[in-house]
Protein backbone atom coordinates (compact mmCIF):
# COMPACT_ATOMS: atom_id res chain seq x y z
CA UNK A 1 0.00 0.00 0.00
CA UNK A 2 1.52 3.10 -0.80
CA UNK A 3 0.89 6.27 1.43
CA UNK A 4 -0.80 9.21 0.65
CA UNK A 5 2.38 11.66 1.20
CA UNK A 6 5.22 11.26 3.56
CA UNK A 7 5.72 13.70 6.10
CA UNK A 8 9.29 14.93 7.51
CA UNK A 9 9.61 14.89 11.04
CA UNK A 10 11.41 17.77 12.64
CA UNK A 11 13.81 15.06 14.08
CA UNK A 12 14.76 15.01 10.57
CA UNK A 13 12.69 11.13 10.22
CA UNK A 14 9.71 10.59 7.69
CA UNK A 15 6.25 9.27 8.55
CA UNK A 16 4.25 8.03 6.17
CA UNK A 17 0.15 8.90 5.79
CA UNK A 18 -2.31 6.53 4.79
CA UNK A 19 -5.95 6.64 3.96
CA UNK A 20 -8.53 5.91 6.62
CA UNK A 21 -10.09 3.65 4.04
CA UNK A 22 -6.48 1.50 4.02
CA UNK A 23 -6.43 1.22 8.03
CA UNK A 24 -7.53 -2.81 7.87
CA UNK A 25 -4.90 -3.02 4.64
CA UNK A 26 -2.27 -1.56 6.45
CA UNK A 27 -2.60 -2.94 9.48
CA UNK A 28 -2.65 -6.49 7.99
CA UNK A 29 0.26 -5.67 6.32
CA UNK A 30 2.36 -4.53 9.33
CA UNK A 31 1.11 -7.17 11.67
CA UNK A 32 3.15 -9.57 9.17
CA UNK A 33 6.27 -7.60 9.93
CA UNK A 34 8.51 -9.64 13.20
CA UNK A 35 9.56 -8.09 15.93
CA UNK A 36 7.06 -5.52 15.88
CA UNK A 37 4.72 -4.23 18.68
CA UNK A 38 1.75 -3.50 17.15
CA UNK A 39 -1.67 -1.53 19.08
CA UNK A 40 -4.71 -1.33 16.92
CA UNK A 41 -6.83 1.61 17.39
CA UNK A 42 -9.51 1.08 19.55
CA UNK A 43 -12.40 0.19 17.78
CA UNK A 44 -15.02 3.01 19.57
CA UNK A 45 -12.19 5.43 18.77
CA UNK A 46 -12.11 4.46 15.11
CA UNK A 47 -15.79 4.11 14.58
CA UNK A 48 -15.77 7.79 15.91
CA UNK A 49 -13.34 8.63 13.26
CA UNK A 50 -15.30 7.12 10.56
CA UNK A 51 -18.21 8.65 11.60
CA UNK A 52 -16.59 12.30 11.25
CA UNK A 53 -14.12 11.50 8.64
CA UNK A 54 -16.53 12.93 5.82
CA UNK A 55 -15.77 16.14 7.33
CA UNK A 56 -13.24 15.92 4.62
CA UNK A 57 -14.04 15.49 1.36
CA UNK A 58 -11.37 15.60 -1.73
CA UNK A 59 -8.77 17.55 1.04
CA UNK A 60 -11.64 20.10 1.86
CA UNK A 61 -12.85 20.34 5.30
CA UNK A 62 -16.55 20.66 5.65
CA UNK A 63 -17.91 21.95 8.87
CA UNK A 64 -20.59 19.43 9.86
CA UNK A 65 -20.90 20.11 13.74
CA UNK A 66 -22.62 22.95 15.56
CA UNK A 67 -19.32 25.16 16.79
CA UNK A 68 -17.31 23.57 13.70
CA UNK A 69 -15.71 26.33 11.48
CA UNK A 70 -15.11 26.57 7.80
CA UNK A 71 -11.84 26.82 5.93
CA UNK A 72 -13.05 30.31 5.33
CA UNK A 73 -13.74 31.40 9.29
CA UNK A 74 -10.04 29.38 10.19
CA UNK A 75 -8.29 31.21 7.11
CA UNK A 76 -9.76 34.96 8.75
CA UNK A 77 -8.69 33.49 12.58
CA UNK A 78 -5.33 32.85 11.34
CA UNK A 79 -4.69 36.16 9.77
CA UNK A 80 -5.99 38.02 13.12
CA UNK A 81 -2.37 36.42 15.02
CA UNK A 82 0.42 38.29 15.30
CA UNK A 83 3.26 37.79 12.18
CA UNK A 84 5.66 37.09 14.70
CA UNK A 85 3.33 33.71 16.02
CA UNK A 86 2.23 33.23 12.20
CA UNK A 87 5.69 32.69 10.74
CA UNK A 88 7.32 30.64 13.57
CA UNK A 89 5.02 28.26 12.81
CA UNK A 90 6.37 24.99 11.03
CA UNK A 91 4.03 23.45 8.69
CA UNK A 92 3.15 20.72 11.07
CA UNK A 93 2.11 22.83 13.42
CA UNK A 94 -0.27 25.42 11.23
CA UNK A 95 -1.90 22.08 10.65
CA UNK A 96 -2.46 21.74 14.08
CA UNK A 97 -3.72 25.38 14.56
CA UNK A 98 -6.04 24.47 11.57
CA UNK A 99 -7.55 21.27 13.03
CA UNK A 100 -8.25 22.85 16.47
CA UNK A 101 -9.99 26.00 15.12
CA UNK A 102 -12.05 23.75 12.57
CA UNK A 103 -13.67 22.41 15.68
CA UNK A 104 -14.72 25.15 17.29
CA UNK A 105 -11.04 24.70 19.60
CA UNK A 106 -11.94 21.38 20.58
CA UNK A 107 -9.41 18.99 20.31
CA UNK A 108 -6.43 17.26 21.49
CA UNK A 109 -2.81 17.99 20.68
CA UNK A 110 -0.74 14.71 21.00
CA UNK A 111 2.01 14.65 19.57
CA UNK A 112 5.41 13.95 20.90
CA UNK A 113 7.58 16.11 23.75
CA UNK A 114 9.23 19.32 22.55
CA UNK A 115 7.27 19.57 19.04
CA UNK A 116 5.15 22.72 19.85
CA UNK A 117 2.55 21.84 21.51
CA UNK A 118 2.39 24.79 23.74
CA UNK A 119 2.74 27.51 20.78
CA UNK A 120 0.10 26.05 18.63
Amino acid sequence: VAPLRVIETPTGGSTPVYMLKEYDLVLKCLKKLPLLHLQEIPWKTLAVVQKFSHAFIADKWIACMPGHLSDGEVDALLQMLPKKLQVSLLPFQQDGVKFGLRRGGRCLIADEMGLGKTVQ
